[in-house]
């Protein structure tokens, strides 16, 4: 007789498998029990699929991670919420959109928005909801075009969920939302290629939403409507918003999405949503719903160090986390998502020394909005942290909280260079840096864009008022975001009439702040402003007095968009010692005038290394520990400012 002999590993995935259906089955009686009088609607869904089993085994995973997962408990009050917003976009569409934001805003806070109640889903969710969730998830799996490649693993999280985001209403959105806008999936339809190709349904509906939607990302309301419907008339919203915006719509379509987020950008504040369709060929693609298209790039160049990614199961890690004693962070109490930075970035896992307060958890922390944001969490082993999966060339701290949920920094600054190596970021030696600061926050894409249009032109002095003889005082080279101050050649005589021209086809002009300085006055002089009459899109925000009214986040755009001019008419020549001038951008050059305070971290706080009122467009420090790390405030106005280092006379953004 022979026997079947089975091997060690057999016998261990055995055990292991027979261990997981165990833990499995323990984790839905007790989401059984959560539900507590509610237990009932859960259990009739299980009985209903008695005699399917894909589909009992679907049930399962809805219910075993049911609980953390709320609702509003008074779904009519939102309701009512939603169907006004609906009404104020029908009165008010034509109107500037910062007035359909304010007013869907006191819309939101008349309805008590802020303070409506939630409850979880697992207490109040009826049985019919969930089967008829259940029955058109499967519905789309098995029978519809786009998501038959989905493993059932896949299918739990890219297509079955009852819901996209917390707070969505359980409602018949799959039904209501399969004519949304969707009536160009068809001709997929047509094409052998396209027919049944996930990747090709999610970019033509996707586009359809961009060119009905017409995504603007300059406003957002504090709490959108719930219904996908009314947010999709909305002219603004946030990429979070869209995002889950897409993410509902798609899914009701049967393509198969899900949605990964950054916390915090590694470079700015701030982080990033975006949503992943699972394409049909097993490819995880990113885009930004209703913005850009999968395929197209996406934030290629952002400098990223966490991603993770919402789901709807339970991180069994997080839950644990949460269940110890110690005090952990508000962004890790979410137990729905999971770290997925390895499918975006070249990371590797770092160990760092640390002065720990005592406490088992310790957090990898960027600087985000004006503070040390938590990112990822690690275990502390004989003084040092571990972390896995962290992105290159980015600069954290560890820190560490106490039962009273205060921050403290447990290591120096650090950056994790490209090779793997920790670099440790501290203040050495005696303060003898020299620094000329320039701007308080780094220069971003949609400023980059505009910094060309200033290359070429002059600024001009003259006699005459059509500058058909005129004086060159300077022509631009340098188009860095920063104010300039350009000295006036003594060779240059005086003049009544004073300009900037921009010498260059489609550049509209593009200027924020002139000011011209005389030999007998410190503060700029005033004239009659001059030059191209009018403004693009007849815009009265943006006419060329905007040039001389000192506020830099105003600038002049040429009705002509060719070779227009902006200057002063001071009534009688005048001789010119300098000019400042300020091409346009995000304000965050250093502006005369301002009050700034430059800071110093010395390893547990910002420390300050002294006040100054700008006089020209660079702050000069004297005597500055070298090798430390930086914080330029402006105390007059604005909020943005990001740490920098001091390398090569330059400030070095993190």
């Amino acid at each position: 007789m022979n026997k079947k002999i089975i091997s060690p590993v057999a016998i261990l995935m055995m055990l292991l498998l027979s261990c997981s259906r165990s833990s499995e089955e323990d984790l839905l009686e007790q989401a059984l029990q959560f539900a507590g009088s509610n237990r009932p609607e859960l259990e009739k869904v299980l009985d209903r699929y008695a005699n399917e089993p894909l589909k009992q085994e679907a049930a399962k995973f809805l219910i075993r991670n049911m609980p953390g997962h709320y609702s509003y408990a008074d779904t009519t009050a939102v309701i009512c919420y939603s169907i006004e917003v609906d009404s104020i976009l029908t009165a008010m569409h034509d109107l500037p959109k910062a007035v359909i934001q304010h007013t869907i805003d006191s819309c939101a806070m008349r309805h008590g928005m802020a303070s409506q109640k939630k409850v979880f889903d697992s207490k109040v969710i009826s049985a019919d909801f969930l089967i008829r969730n259940i029955d058109n998830a499967f519905d789309a799996w098995k029978n519809g075009p786009w998501a038959k490649h989905l493993s059932f693993d896949d299918f739990c999280e890219y297509l079955l969920p009852y819901k996209v985001t917390e707070l969505q209403l359980m409602d018949d959105w799959r039904d209501r939302l399969k004519n949304f806008h969707s009536e160009n999936l068809k001709d997929l339809s047509l094409c052998d290629v396209h027919r049944e190709q996930a990747y090709s349904a999610c970019r033509k509906y996707n586009q359809d939403l961009h060119d009905r939607i017409q995504p603007d990302h300059s406003l957002s309301v504090a709490y959108p409507p719930v219904k996908v419907e009314t947010q999709a008339r909305i002219p603004f919203g946030t990429c979070d918003q869209y995002a889950v915006m897409a993410a509902q719509a798609m899914r009701s379509q049967g393509i198969p999405i899900v949605r990964d987020f950054t916390p915090q950008w590694a470079y700015r504040s701030q982080g990033h949503s975006w949503d992943v369709l699972l394409a049909s060929n097993g490819m995880r693609i990113p885009f930004s719903g209703v913005c850009t298209n999968p395929g197209d790039p996406h934030k290629i160049e952002e400098k990223m160090a966490k991603v993770y990614r919402y789901t709807y199961s339970i991180n069994q890690e997080l839950r644990t986390l949460n269940q110890t004693k110690e005090f952990v962070p508000r962004f890790f109490r979410n137990t729905f998502m999971k770290d997925v930075t390895g499918d975006y970035l070249s990371c590797t896992d770092i160990k760092v020394k640390t002065m720990s307060i005592g406490k088992q958890h310790a957090y990898l922390c960027l600087y985000g909005d004006n503070a040390w944001e938590p990112i990822a969490y690690g275990r502390l082993r004989k003084g040092m942290a571990e972390f896995r999966n962290v992105g290159y060339n980015c600069l954290f701290i560890i820190a560490q909280y106490d039962e009273y949920g205060r921050q403290h920094p447990v290591s120096l600054p650090f950056v994790v260079q490209y090779d793997g190596s920790i670099r440790y970021i501290e203040a050495s030696g005696k303060p003898t840096l020299y620094m000329e600061l320039t701007r308080k926050y780094p220069v971003l894409d949609y400023v980059y864009w505009w910094l060309t249009r200033l290359e070429g032109g002059e600024f001009q002095a003259s006699n005459e008022p059509d500058f058909k003889h005129y004086h060159l005082v300077h022509k631009i080279t340098d188009c860095r975001a920063i104010g300039f101050k350009i000295p006036v050649n003594d060779t240059i005589p005086n003049c009544r009439y004073w300009r900037y021209y921009s010498d260059k086809k489609g550049n509209l002009c593009n200027m924020a702040e002139i000011m011209f300085f005389s030999r007998e006055h410190d503060t700029p002089l005033r004239g009659n402003v001059i030059g191209t009459d009018g403004s693009l899109w007849d815009d009265t925000t943006k006419v060329k007095g905007k040039v001389f009214d000192g506020d830099l986040l105003t600038i002049y755009e040429s009705k002509d968009p060719d070779y227009a001019w902006v200057g002063m008419d001071f009534g009688h020549p005048v001789k010119m010692s300098h000019l400042f001038y300020f091409g346009r951008g995000d304000g965050n050059c250093i502006e005369p005038g301002d009050t700034y305070e430059l800071f110093l971290w010395d390893g547990t706080e910002w420390k300050s290394l002294g006040k100054q009122v700008a006089t020209e467009p660079t702050l000069i420090y004297r005597n500055v520990p070298s090798g430390g790390l930086f914080l330029l405030r402006d105390l007059t106005k604005g909020h943005d400012e990001r740490i920098f280092t001091y390398d090569d006379n330059r400030q070095i953004w993190w």
